[in-house]
């Protein structure tokens, strides 16, 4: 097993120490860095994980480090990570952070870089994640990537790095997605006489149920959907409104939008 630094206390970093810690790795190979002593606190309480906010106290030889941080707060990160001496793998969760950019402080690092792009269901082991890496990269950093992201849901290899725009636009920002069609499917359950409680079990109990049904399904969601609609019935009366409204085109623009946004940020 691996040792882990993950560069950065947030959520993403929580939940992935969480999914290592339950899948076997014990807390003394996993450290964490940030800035922040408040959340240093809260993983040397939480899980007995040892932190600091001086990266290269961290960083032992053979290391990989996750970097779970903004883009912004990179340019940082990476100047700290330049001047480390010893040999180290990267776990990026950085958006919109090429390899290109993240060999540019490093050059001993172009082989064992990965970039991945998980999502926020990670947070309860319900997540998917894109990843992508050059194809001489060791199987034993491969590995190692599989089994943290594998402790938090399911992994994806691309063949490509350009479709790591497409990930963030459709796994990394799908969740998001889907809770803006909860909150309108529940706004109009109370319309109808629900209660708060009783609007919110129903709409993401349907949004459940409906997944767990297509995970297991050979069909595609539009077959699965056909499935539900009765000639004549309830289910056709609502899904007509979609398709009245094209809601295939909106969702093009969506999606689109956000991978526009990535791209941009890759250029940034």
């Amino acid at each position: 097993m691996a040792n882990f630094v993950f560069v950065g206390g947030g959520h993403l970093a929580s939940a992935l120490i969480s999914g290592l810690l339950s899948s076997g790795c014990e807390s003394k190979q996993i450290k964490v860095f940030d800035r922040n002593k408040e959340k240093l606190d809260f993983f040397k309480e939480k899980y007995s994980i040892k932190g600091s906010s001086n990266l290269e106290d961290l960083v032992q030889a053979g290391a990989t480090l996750v970097l779970a941080i903004r883009p912004q707060d990179f340019a940082t990160v990476g100047k700290i990570v330049s001047n480390i001496d010893v040999d180290f793998s990267i776990i990026s969760c950085v958006a919109g952070l090429s390899l290109e950019k993240l060999s540019m402080f490093s050059k001993q690092l172009e082989k064992n870089l990965i970039r991945a792009m998980p999502n926020l269901p990670a947070v309860v082991c319900a997540g998917i994640t894109g990843l992508y890496s050059i194809s001489s990269i060791s199987a034993s950093l491969k590995n190692t990537a599989e089994r943290l992201f594998r402790a938090v849901g399911t992994v994806v290899w691309l063949k490509e790095e350009s479709l790591m725009h497409a990930i963030t636009a459709v796994s990394g920002s799908g969740p998001g997605y889907v809770f803006r069609l909860m909150h309108s499917f529940y706004l109009a359950a109370k319309s109808t006489g629900l209660s708060d409680i009783q609007a919110q079990d129903l709409v993401a109990n349907s949004f459940l149920g409906a997944a767990k049904m297509a995970l297991n399904s050979a069909g595609d969601f539009l077959e699965l959907c056909n499935k539900v609609c009765v000639s004549g019935g309830t289910t056709e009366a609502g899904v007509n409104k979609f398709n009245n409204a094209d809601i295939d085109a909106l969702f093009l623009d969506v999606v689109h939008a956000a991978q526009h946004k990535s791209q941009n940020l890759t250029k940034d």
